[in-house]
């Protein structure tokens, strides 16, 4: 599954424990590095992931110029 898979996905609906958690990979990175980076070479992991208790979801913009995502922060705020 790609980046782009998982753009429709809700992450309400994601189970916490199904997620890679990077402070794993932070320890394991000293034992096997070449698994870690294994799975930081996987988009799916960097667009969702957890830390901890915590899920993150990453969102990329493509295209745009750095004015038009400052008019998106201004207009938003």
């Amino acid at each position: 599954m790609g980046a782009k898979d998982l753009s429709g996905i809700d992450i309400r609906n994601v189970k916490k424990e199904d997620l890679v958690d990077m402070r794993e990979l932070e320890k394991k990175e000293k034992e096997n590095p070449e698994a870690v980076r294994k799975e930081l070479n996987n988009p799916q992991n960097w667009r969702l992931h957890r830390r901890g208790d915590v899920v993150i979801e990453n969102s990329y913009t493509e295209g745009k110029t750095i004015n038009e995502l400052f008019a998106v922060l201004v207009a938003s705020s």
